[in-house]
């Protein structure tokens, strides 16, 4: 990629906030690169702003990583097509954790199990 459009492309935990990250997709994809590596580079602009945190573990540092990369993959498969619109809607852990056995007990993902849910319930 080109070293003057490398400076634009924001890095570290601002990728945590969604208009960073989709500023950052666009950026990388509107300078040609794949849906692969527009991935691979999100992840490394990210990843090193967690491994500096001393705050965090081990464990914390893989689960905000593992995170932040399937949210990564989402919004840069998601800015293919431009007719779905992805909220980012915060659940309390417990929330969270029902709606993955619900969505596990149907063999589905739970953005697969989310998107059926309220497809169903406004029609």
């Amino acid at each position: 990629m080109e070293a003057d459009v490398e400076h634009l492309v924001p890095k570290g935990y601002s990728l945590e906030h969604p208009s960073q990250l989709q500023s950052a997709i666009w950026l990388l994809r509107e300078h040609g690169m794949s849906i692969g590596d527009t991935i691979n580079h999100l992840l490394a602009y990210y990843c090193p702003a967690v491994s500096a945190d001393a705050g965090l573990s081990h464990d914390q540092m893989v689960e905000r990583v593992q995170a932040f990369a399937q949210n990564a993959r989402r919004q840069v498969f998601a800015s293919d097509n431009v007719q779905d619109i992805i909220y980012n809607v915060p659940l309390d852990p417990t929330v969270a954790q029902l709606a993955a056995d619900a969505a596990k007990k149907k063999g589905l993902t739970v953005e697969q199990w989310i998107k059926t849910t309220v497809e169903s319930a406004v029609q």
